[in-house]
């Protein structure tokens, strides 16, 4: 049982390092409405290189490497896509960004669900 919970709390754990990276990449463009000037170009991707692939390690330890691979690429685009899309929306940095980190936490426990 306790080997379980601990596998359950590494995948959550996956899934923050790919929303950081996500998020960092997000505040890297001009198009961002978060902070008044953007982070740097290599900042922004660079970070979000190391956040997949740290994420993909820590799936990895749990799942097959091609399904932490695919896991890795789904929660890197919906990332990517829910800052997107939200971003406009919350003038609050916070609020959004809870928002998107609930709905993928969310995402990792119906994946043990189905």
């Amino acid at each position: 049982m306790k080997l379980i919970i601990i596998c359950i709390k590494m995948s959550f754990i996956a899934i923050l390092p790919i929303w950081l990276g996500a998020q960092c990449f997000y505040l890297s463009s001009r198009h961002q409405v978060y902070i008044e000037t953007a982070i740097t170009k290599f900042l922004g991707l660079s970070s979000l290189i190391l956040g997949f692939v740290s994420g993909c390690w820590l799936f990895s330890l749990h799942y097959p490497n091609v399904s932490a691979l695919l896991a890795s690429v789904v929660v890197l685009m919906l990332s990517l896509i829910l800052n997107t899309l939200l971003a406009p929306y919350f003038k609050n940095a916070r609020f959004a960004n809870s928002l998107v980190a609930a709905l993928l936490l969310s995402f990792g426990a119906l994946s043990y669900v189905v």
